[in-house]
């Protein structure tokens, strides 16, 4: 073989083993940057799922500190009924040995019921419209949920 066939050889070879290796670099940045675009694809998926998430336990959180409080207002009133209750009974068992003494006595203890009952009835409408619109309100919430 002649030098210069040879040194043709060798050029040949080295040109095509860097162009191997400049395509091998283009390919190797161009996969690079498309698993970097991935990821930052992942990563701001997994944010708007952890942002999501967050504002629900948020929301939950919210709910139940609310349910809490209304449990802890109910207690208290369910506390003053019961010694409203204690003090009618005794109230009642002075008037009717009251009324036993005399009619104008009984008189006053049957008006006096009545106007308690009339007190009462009304009371209980109110509780029970409440009740209905709590029943409503709740199944709106539950109605506008997010799935």
């Amino acid at each position: 073989m002649n030098l210069t066939l040879i040194a043709s050889l060798i050029s040949a070879v080295a040109a095509g083993l860097a162009g191997f290796g400049l395509a091998w670099r283009l390919q190797t940045a161009t996969i690079d940057q498309m698993e970097l675009e991935q990821a930052n694809e992942r990563i701001s998926l997994q944010r708007a799922a952890r942002a999501t998430m967050e504002r629900q336990q948020s929301a939950v959180v919210t709910a139940q500190n609310a349910a809490a409080e209304r449990r802890r207002a109910l207690a208290i009133v369910r506390r003053d009924g019961d010694a409203a209750l204690v003090g009618l009974r005794d109230a009642t068992a002075a008037a009717m040995r009251a009324a036993s003494e005399s009619l104008d006595a009984c008189n006053r203890v049957v008006t006096t019921h009545g106007d308690i009952l009339a007190e009462c009835s009304s009371t209980l409408q109110k509780v029970a419209g409440d009740a209905d619109q709590c029943i409503s309100d709740t199944k709106t919430l539950i109605e506008a949920w997010p799935d």
